[in-house]
């Protein structure tokens, strides 16, 4: 072991040895769905094309990912082509917390919503911004983050990125995830999928495919999870309450800014805004 961090250390640095070697005694443990999830952020490691224009390459989306800890089902995502934000992380609690949408094409295709007890993310500003904060404690919602440089703390949401950017590199487009892997694949030419396809085909990933398969972690799959995590005594399901109107969860959770009201109405980013 020793041997092996010494080498590890001459190739890519003392951080990455301490990831991979440094002891990791005990795990977390939680005991309910619900009681604890965990959200990250990743740039897929695929490129696009526009809709209009397939010949177009717009790069790659960024995918924003929730795992319920207890039971390793995903609660929630958002997929955009814009860089994390405030707006990002209100899109993926408000489809975490709230019934999704994709039932209403396949009944009962993704079960999971509720309010979350406490959500745990790393140090990045738009976990750290006062709309993430505020909408928490708006919902009842403990908020913790990660020791600083202590990844293996998320190691949940970790691994469960790992797993789909490695069912990401078998499709057309694909950039890898480094360059020495990508070698001479031509990513940008074989590029043919566009953020609805894409969007699509990560749904079937997570619904048809790694929430009925069995998880490691937890000896079951985490449908099969969630499902006994709200069966009562008698083995009845009781859902959790949803929590109210899509559009309102929204509006907690994204940023504003503070302004004067005057007689004259409101000013913001110059422009007048006025309503009895």
């Amino acid at each position: 072991a020793e041997k092996g961090f010494y080498l590890e250390c001459k190739r890519h640095g003392a951080k990455a040895a301490r990831q991979r070697f440094e002891p990791r005694p005990g795990k977390l443990m939680v005991e309910r769905a619900l009681a604890l999830i965990q959200i990250d952020h990743t740039r897929a490691d695929i490129n696009l094309v526009a809709h209009d224009d397939p010949s177009q390459v717009i790069g790659r989306p960024w995918l924003t990912l929730a795992i319920d800890v207890s039971t390793r089902a995903v609660v929630g995502y958002y997929l955009s082509m814009n860089a994390p934000s405030a707006i990002s992380v209100a899109m993926c609690l408000t489809h975490v917390m709230l019934p999704k949408a994709e039932n209403e094409i396949e009944p009962g295709l993704w079960p999971m919503y509720g309010k979350p007890a406490c959500i745990l993310v790393d140090n990045g500003k738009d976990f750290r911004s006062i709309a993430f904060k505020r909408g928490c404690e708006q919902h009842g919602i403990a908020l913790e983050w990660r020791p600083v440089a202590e990844p293996h703390y998320g190691a949940h949401i970790e691994r469960l990125i790992g797993t789909f950017m490695r069912r990401v590199h078998t499709l057309p487009g694909t950039t890898f995830s480094n360059v020495k892997r990508r070698g001479d694949y031509p990513s940008e030419r074989k590029a043919c999928l566009t953020l609805d396809d894409f969007r699509a085909w990560l749904v079937e990933q997570i619904c048809h495919g790694y929430h009925v398969r069995r998880h490691r972690g937890i000896g079951m799959p985490p449908l099969v999870a969630w499902e006994r995590s709200f069966q009562n005594d008698d083995g009845c399901c009781a859902l959790p309450p949803a929590p109210m109107d899509r559009a309102i969860v929204r509006r907690d959770f994204y940023p504003f800014e503070y302004r004067r009201m005057q007689r004259t109405g409101v000013l913001f980013k110059l422009s007048r805004y006025c309503h009895p």
